[in-house]
């Protein structure tokens, strides 16, 4: 057994691997490279309680440093990505119904949803007309009037 064991260890190694591309997990790579280092280990001689013991930690030690791996390479530093109502506030919305100050509340259009909305200064913004969204109280859109230096802003011609 043990004069087959690089062998044996070297089809652990590729039917790991190749669960790991039929998976794409990343959960079975870690176990296939252990095995790919027990492989080696055993090709030089370690005995077989050596190549267990290489296995095993190589194989917990990359799963652990994977999150940490994978977390430095995927989110460079400074980067954020803001989701849901923090991704809403400069947005440009179309006013559909007047909006004026929080008392008269209109109707604006941002993406394909329809938003109750206030300006956030009482100025009154007449349907057809373009706003950028202040800030999200609730439900409600707070905006405000957008002056072609808020399009110049955000790269967008009018």
């Amino acid at each position: 057994m043990e004069q087959y064991a690089w062998e044996i260890w070297g089809v652990v190694a590729l039917l790991l691997l190749g669960g790991e591309i039929y998976t794409q997990a990343f959960v079975l790579l870690w176990p296939a490279i252990g095995a790919a280092a027990s492989t080696i280990a055993a090709g030089v001689g370690v005995s077989l309680e050596g190549q267990f013991l290489i296995f095993s930690i190589s194989s917990v030690a990359l799963l652990a440093a994977s999150r940490t791996i994978f977390w430095k390479l995927l989110s460079p530093q400074g980067r954020t990505l803001t989701t849901n109502v923090e991704a809403v506030p400069g947005k440009s919305v179309e006013v559909i119904d007047p909006v004026a100050g929080i008392g008269a509340q209109g109707i604006v259009k941002l993406g394909g949803e329809q938003w109750s909305a206030f300006t956030d200064d009482g100025s009154l913004l007449k349907s057809g007309e373009r706003a950028l969204v202040v800030r999200v109280e609730g439900l409600k859109l707070c905006v405000r009037a957008a002056n072609s230096d808020d399009w110049k802003k955000k790269g967008v011609s009018t």
